[in-house]
């Protein structure tokens, strides 16, 4: 058996954006981009149901998902609007690749966050992670 120094591992980092008033605004647009093409499925559901009304219950049913998605939509936009500049929200997670040496403590390699303005990184961050934290 052989025993290794270090290894490369894959881990959890933490993105943000910096809100500014130029990314609420792209960020609403393409929420009411969202909700037009919604509006638009709906119409053509509506118009099928018309032409074809023995399929109505599975007409009714995908009527029913993009209903759901198009509040969903209005809800992220309500959100939107209550975004401050300079705010930072999470947008998501990604990964990262990092390397494990013997004797280095394991919880080192998480509560790595990076944070974004207008699509440039402003911070990359280390936060001592705890396992009853938000994870």
């Amino acid at each position: 058996m052989q025993y290794l120094n270090e290894i490369l591992i894959r881990r959890p980092v933490v993105l943000k954006v910096k809100v500014t008033e130029d990314f609420r605004q792209r960020m609403a647009s393409e929420v009411r981009e969202n909700l037009n093409r919604l509006d638009l499925e709906l119409q053509q559901l509506d118009f099928l149901v018309k032409r074809n009304p023995q399929q109505q219950k599975r007409y009714e049913l995908e009527k029913q998902k993009l209903l759901d998605q198009k509040q969903n939509l209005i809800q992220k936009l309500k959100e939107i609007s209550n975004w401050t500049v300079g705010e930072e929200i999470y947008q998501g997670t990604v990964e990262s690749l990092a390397t494990l040496q013997i004797g280095q403590s394991f919880s080192s390699l998480y509560g790595v966050e990076v944070v974004l303005e207008d699509d440039q990184v402003i911070a990359i961050r280390q936060h001592e992670w705890r396992r009853d934290s938000n994870e």
